[in-house]
């Protein structure tokens, strides 16, 4: 199957919805094709293959904001639990992508032997991806957060 298959692309873009994730790269021997989630308005956007050429290399899509994960903090879990992004099914969850946060505000809490545990940020900073969705089991030391 080649890239540029519809279906091929089809399951990139549920792949990129499914894990929550904010861009999918996808590469072959002649083209690299990027799906990136546009959160302003709740869609993929349209992108158009580009020929990995020499003579043209790559274009980089245009983004709102250009965030670096390499240079990000990552806040994991300190145990083995259930994932809840809110104090209880009703409640705004709390912290969102782009909420801003001070050093020990609770960004989460983590259900183990019936006891909720809060997870607290180690930082100031802006959440730019919530790595995990409420209800699912985490591992100690997994992912959950990415700060800047």
């Amino acid at each position: 199957m080649k890239i540029t298959d519809f279906e091929y692309l089809d399951y990139a873009g549920k792949v990129l919805n499914e894990y929550g994730l904010s861009k999918v790269e996808i590469n072959d021997a002649e083209m690299k094709i990027t799906l990136e989630k546009n959160y302003s308005s709740g869609g993929v956007q349209t992108i158009q293959p580009v020929a990995a050429t020499a003579e043209s290399p790559p274009v980089a899509i245009q983004a709102d904001e250009v965030i670096d994960f390499n240079s990000m903090t990552e806040v994991t879990s300190p145990i083995v639990g259930v994932f809840y992004s809110a104090s209880s099914p009703e409640a705004e969850p709390f912290v969102t992508i782009g909420s801003m946060v001070k050093a020990g505000d609770t960004l989460c809490v983590i259900e183990a032997m019936k006891c909720f545990n809060e997870v607290p940020a180690s930082q100031d900073g802006k959440i730019v991806d919530i790595c995990i969705k409420n209800g699912d089991v985490v591992e100690f030391g997994q992912v959950l957060f990415k700060m800047q």
